[in-house]
């Protein structure tokens, strides 16, 4: 709960804008979501993405999973994913997206962890066709491999292409894809003048009242959020050609990795997570630890793939150092202690980490209600703790300088 001394802080601007369009910056799954959440409301959208196609950095493996996080529900953190979970299989619902709907398990690593499962089922109305949990022989059956141990099903979780999503959110006559551009500037003459969007020629790519920064790592660039604390992660997700055995695979395994069912017969599994190593190019030595990560829970199926894996595609993925993503307005930095000001018509989502897939839709949603002043989709703890302004109110709170 907020303290009283705090709540200016907090207080989100509610700004009226004069014309209903906005700008994008970015076409993964985030800056997708954000541009669908509001073309539904009848803005006008202008995307700006320094690729050539949507979805070419984190958003760009060729499967990924449509599972909650199983974490402490009744906290922020994992009170958040609950509700994007379950806002991301309604706009599925909705959506010609190609949703594969077969089931995720989240494996336990122990006994002791098939204990946290349970209380965590605790804390949640009791509801199997949202969650429940298994033992390691009806995993097995469930699943139609061996395992060891047993998890927590997700009945209405399965996988789907990142890419694929996005491109059906982007699709929409409210909606205009500027593709290989680059924003590099956001300027305001004065408080009441629109966001001007530059690029690295000093050319003016667009004159805007809004504008959702949501290019992933990329988002701190800008000098109204270079102190956003990002951290970037090095992903890479691996494939290999279905075996025999490995065929039998009905559902998602999760434990500290994933493993789809094969598609054209082929499995996705990944993925790899390093800080220390932040290039792009294909590593057979992911390879190898994504291997490992499968071994962990079903060893059969390791080595049935180990012998025929490549890398798929690897990126950086973005994440905060409170592992939350950013979703709100962006304070403005010189003025907040005072005044806690924040930017008109300025906005980010970003940080999501490995989630992206169910933590984006919901973050878009939360924007564009937030944009066309609508009540919010959260409750006030969660929206306060996916605040940007979160980490500037922390270093208030400590006697620090906003500028470290």
């Amino acid at each position: 709960m907020r303290h009283p001394q705090y709540q200016a802080w907090y207080t989100l601007p509610q700004t009226t804008f004069s014309k209903r369009s906005a700008v994008v910056i970015g076409a993964g799954l985030a800056g997708a979501a954000a541009a669908y959440a509001l073309a539904k409301r009848d803005w006008q959208v202008t995307v700006i993405e320094r690729h050539s196609s949507s979805a070419k950095e984190a958003s760009g493996i060729a499967a990924g999973v449509v599972a909650p996080r199983s974490s402490a529900w009744h906290h922020s953190d994992g009170g958040f994913y609950l509700h994007a979970y379950r806002y991301t299989l309604d706009i599925l619902e909705k959506l010609s997206v190609k949703f594969n709907r077969c089931g995720v398990i989240q494996l336990a690593r122990n006994a002791k962890d098939e204990d946290r499962q349970i209380k965590l089922l605790g804390t949640i109305p009791q509801d199997n066709s949202f969650a429940y949990q298994v033992g390691a022989q009806e995993a097995s059956l469930l699943s139609g491999v061996a395992l060891q141990h047993g998890g927590i099903v997700y009945p209405q979780g399965g996988y789907l292409n990142p890419k694929n999503f996005c491109d059906v959110m982007l699709d929409s006559k409210n909606i205009d894809v500027v593709f290989s551009n680059e924003a590099i500037y956001l300027q305001r003459v004065d408080v009441n003048s629109d966001w001007h969007i530059t690029n690295n020629k000093g050319e003016i790519l667009m004159k805007t009242p809004v504008v959702i920064i949501a290019n992933s790592g990329a988002a701190s660039s800008f000098s109204q959020s270079h102190w956003l604390p990002l951290v970037k992660i090095r992903g890479q997700v691996s494939c290999s050609p279905a075996k025999a055995l490995t065929k039998q695979l009905s559902v998602v395994l999760c434990h500290t990795g994933y493993l789809t069912p094969a598609e054209n017969d082929i499995h996705i599994f990944g993925a790899s997570f390093q800080r220390e190593r932040l290039g792009t190019e294909l590593s057979n030595a992911d390879d190898l630890d994504n291997i490992r990560r499968i071994n962990e829970f079903a060893p059969q199926i390791a080595a049935e793939l180990a012998n025929d894996v490549t890398g798929q595609h690897a990126a950086l993925r973005a994440a905060t150092t409170d592992r939350l993503p950013c979703i709100g307005p962006l304070p403005d930095v010189e003025h907040f202690a005072r005044e806690g000001r924040y930017h008109p018509g300025l906005f980010v989502s970003t940080g999501f980490a490995t989630r992206g897939i169910i933590a984006a839709p919901l973050a878009g949603e939360m924007l564009a209600a937030m944009v066309n002043r609508e009540q919010l989709p959260l409750p006030q703890d969660i929206i306060d703790a996916l605040n940007p302004a979160r980490f500037l109110i922390r270093r208030l709170r400590r006697g620090l300088p906003l500028s470290p």
